[in-house]
């Protein structure tokens, strides 16, 4: 049986994922599902002009 997962959605850095990983107790019977907004200019490398709604593709 595949295991079930919780989504969060909305993540702008490593940092806050990395956040969200130390909160979720050993052996969860849960996955953590993360998700990040892109757009194709950014996946790019080029400038959007809501830079603090996409995160860099770095």
């Amino acid at each position: 049986m595949k295991k079930p997962y919780i989504g969060v959605t909305g993540f702008m850095s490593r940092a806050e994922v990395d956040a969200v990983l130390t909160a979720i107790p050993a052996g969860a019977d849960r996955l953590l599902m993360i998700g990040v907004l892109v757009s194709s200019k950014t996946m790019q490398g080029i400038p959007n002009k809501w830079p603090k709604r996409y995160p860099g593709a770095d």
